[in-house]
């Protein structure tokens, strides 16, 4: 979809924009990454923007935060890299499961919007112009705490295919079940946000890995239903759950990418015809 259409698409919006936004300054800080960005388009940030602070001006406050918090958004399309910038007052006084869960409107949503353009490989908030883990700094310990954690994992040879072994076990070697868990979680995180959006014809459950020899995270779609065909609908779900996965794994090891499986097998297994 062109940017026109989206305009096209969201009567009012052009208006939204003049009004809220010729007297907003910048949130990002200058000299960070948002004020160097190259490759951004004003329009869709605007309407990226619009949508951010609607989710914001009807988000439950925590303790701690204000009621009337800004909040600006750009998207990098040569990095791919959708950044989200809140004003002050955003910072609940305890960290936690509710301030998280925050986040998945605008990551969802602006994912969405962003995704029509170009394809969005991480999304990334700031704080007053600052990361999380400046705030936070058991934040920054439990990403630590991951990558020290490590269980020694169950090893095969590369290339290896043992019998019965399904296409998503293929080929792996070293694995971490702290990090695997971590990424799990915040993949099922990002299906169950899909299916309560009435996209209940889904895939019930998903199981992620993080692939050190490839930077790849492998992410399994599990029982429930799968879209008949591979095309806008699966790339549809698959986007909301591989950005919340890349997110997850940001602060750990940042991921390449996501590569899908669906019940253990691979698209060319799942989807012949449309692999051919």
């Amino acid at each position: 979809m062109t940017l026109t259409r989206l305009l096209r698409c969201a009567p009012g919006t052009c208006f939204a924009i003049a009004s809220l936004f010729a007297p907003l300054p910048s949130l990002a800080v200058a000299g960070s990454a948002a004020a160097s960005v190259q490759h951004s388009d004003a329009q869709l940030d605007a309407i990226q923007t619009v949508r951010a602070q609607e989710i914001l001006d009807r988000m439950k406050r925590l303790e701690g935060q204000s009621k009337d918090i800004r909040v600006q958004v750009v998207f990098d399309f040569g990095a791919g890299a959708l950044r989200v910038y809140f004003g002050p007052g955003i910072l609940p006084d305890d960290y936690g499961a509710s301030f998280e869960d925050q986040h998945d409107d605008f990551r969802h949503s602006l994912t969405h919007i962003a995704q029509k353009a170009a394809p969005v490989k991480e999304i990334i908030f700031h704080y007053d112009g600052r990361e999380i883990e400046a705030y936070f700094p058991e934040v920054r310990k439990e990403a630590e705490y991951a990558q020290s954690a490590r269980v020694p994992p169950r090893r095969a040879l590369a290339g290896q295919v043992e019998a019965g072994q399904s296409a998503f076990h293929r080929g792996l070697v070293d694995t971490d079940p702290a990090v695997d868990a971590i990424v799990t979680r915040a993949s099922q995180n990002a299906l169950d946000y899909y299916r309560r959006q009435n996209h209940l014809n889904t895939p019930a459950d998903v199981r992620a890995v993080y692939d050190p020899g490839t930077g790849m995270i492998r992410i399994d779609l599990r029982g429930g239903l799968l879209p008949e065909s591979g095309g806008a609908e699966l790339e549809d779900l698959q986007g909301f759950i591989s950005n919340g996965a890349l997110d997850a794994m940001r602060p750990i090891f940042p991921a390449t990418g996501t590569k899908f499986f669906y019940n253990g097998r691979s698209f060319e297994e799942q989807y012949p015809a449309e692999a051919m």
